[in-house]
């Protein structure tokens, strides 16, 4: 939820205190068997209800052999990327989906076993 408020009075102030407006802001990825993002999904993940603009390192359990991973949604009106990690919570090598530009991120060495997003 996103607060807009200024305060310029006190009726003001407890009503911005009291009220917030939904962000509809939202992204969800899809992970691939393969390297290329074409292949059916093996695993989709959503943002989390409670993420605003941004989900830190998430893990994600690699027993599918998650070897590419793109963005297959996302809501927002200025970014919408991706950083995806051979190692849990953002560790090991990186590659990143771009929603509006490159959006398939592949390691066929490790796969991915955490991402993390702006959005």
């Amino acid at each position: 939820m996103l607060k807009i408020c200024s305060i310029r009075s006190l009726a003001l102030a407890i009503f911005c205190a009291t009220t917030t407006i939904a962000d509809p802001r939202n992204i969800t990825v899809t992970f691939h068997s393969d390297g290329g993002c074409d292949s059916d999904p093996t695993e989709t993940i959503g943002s989390p209800d409670n993420s605003l603009y941004y989900i830190d390192p998430v893990n994600i359990d690699n027993t599918y052999g998650l070897n590419s991973a793109k963005i297959a949604d996302c809501n927002s009106p200025t970014i919408c990327v991706c950083t995806f990690y051979t190692e849990r919570n953002g560790g090991g090598t990186a590659k990143q989906a771009d929603l509006y530009g490159d959006n398939c991120a592949s390691d066929w060495d490790y796969g991915f076993k955490s991402f993390a997003c702006a959005f």
